[in-house]
């Protein structure tokens, strides 16, 4: 690290005091104007800095140096989209309100605490298969989640705990393409069920896809020959070796819906989020198909499927191209880089115009030019 600041402050001098009357924002845009806002430059710079007789190769970046760079890969005085963040946390928040889980005293008493408490219990498990497989991307479930974020409150023993339990820091991308996300959903679900036995999921969205050998499924339909064919609901007399990781109660289901929050903002009405949703539904209702033809042998898939066609009001995940942004696309700075001078989707006076489509320049605007909620008289 002391090499990487001889570097910068000889090429930059970040390394000195900043005078009081100094114009601080003048010198971050010189110095970003330097690395042509691109991180990869950044990149190539504290490579050349730590191994100054090696080429940087941006094929094989050394790791530290990537999550230092990767950093500054927001084109703006923050590290990141603080826009897109803050509405990104928003559409959770709002997740939180539906289940009623921010009402005061929801949890006060002992006999309301259950879903708090398998929330913590299955975070744990989360944690325990990321540290089973460090190189796979999962996906948690709105509980998870909250109790994600909850613990990233307290920095200090979120990195002591992660790397004493998982040899790292997990980092909690705020913003992933919806083909990804739900990918990695998926593949969470299935690697859930494989460890633990129960499903990850029991909201109603896409049932389990089936991790058992073709010579097991082959075995069960033999042995349910001349069963019973009297039909139940699907949650009763089920099996359940986890109960601290899932419930067949009904008005628990919602906090294993998965978490969408941090889904990256696109045009909502675009081919490729149109094309996403498409896909989404297709693969959905493929295994709402054969969990049917598997519910026999495995009530849990029998209870996914009951809830996916009976729960009509039930968006599933990764469907939803408006989620959590489509009232705010007139704004501009929400799915792309905010320039030097954009705040909240408004320019400054100098440059842009209102992202209502106002038709004013930016240049001068005030309220009589532009008095609508969108633009609010920039």
């Amino acid at each position: 690290m002391t090499k990487i600041f001889k570097w910068m402050d000889a090429a930059f001098q970040v390394n000195q005091p900043i005078p009081p009357e100094s114009n601080v924002e003048a010198e971050v845009t010189t110095l970003a104007t330097a690395l042509r806002y691109d991180y990869l430059e950044l990149s190539d710079g504290l490579h050349r800095a730590v191994r100054p007789f090696e080429a940087p190769d941006r094929t094989r970046q050394t790791p530290r140096i990537q999550r230092i760079s990767v950093a500054y890969s927001h084109a703006g005085l923050a590290s990141l989209d603080l826009v897109g963040a803050v509405l990104r946390q928003g559409a959770f928040i709002e997740k939180m309100v539906e289940l009623g889980w921010t009402q005061p005293g929801r949890f006060d008493l002992v006999s309301d605490s259950a879903p708090l408490v398998r929330s913590i219990a299955r975070y744990h498990a989360f944690l325990d298969l990321m540290a089973t497989a460090p190189t796979s991307f999962f996906v948690p479930t709105l509980d998870i989640d909250l109790a994600w974020h909850t613990h990233q409150l307290k920095s200090y023993h979120y990195r002591d705990d992660t790397l004493r339990y998982l040899g790292r820091f997990p980092n909690h991308d705020d913003s992933v393409a919806s083909p990804l996300l739900s990918a990695g959903y998926d593949l969470t679900a299935k690697a859930w069920k494989s460890r633990f036995g129960v499903p990850y999921s029991v909201c109603g969205c896409i049932p389990d896809t089936d991790t058992e050998s073709r010579l097991s499924r082959f075995t069960s339909k033999i042995t349910s020959i001349g069963g019973s064919s009297k039909k139940t609901s699907s949650s009763d007399g089920i099996p359940n070796p986890r109960p601290d990781l899932v419930t067949t109660e009904l008005d628990e289901a919602d906090a294993t819906h998965p978490s969408e929050h941090n889904q990256q903002f696109g045009d909502p009405n675009g081919n490729r989020a149109l094309q996403s949703t498409w896909t989404r539904e297709k693969q959905c209702a493929k295994c709402v198909a054969i969990a049917k033809k598997s519910a026999a042998r495995d009530p849990w898939k029998g209870l996914q499927v009951e809830r996916n066609e009976n729960r009509e009001r039930h968006k599933e995940a990764f469907t939803d191209p408006y989620y959590g942004s489509g009232a705010y696309y007139p704004y501009w700075g929400v799915s792309v880089a905010i320039p030097f001078g954009f705040y909240g989707g408004f320019a400054n006076r100098s440059v842009g115009g209102c992202g209502a489509g106002c038709g004013s320049s930016g240049k001068g605007v005030g309220p009589a030019a532009c008095g609508g909620a969108m633009c609010g008289g920039f």
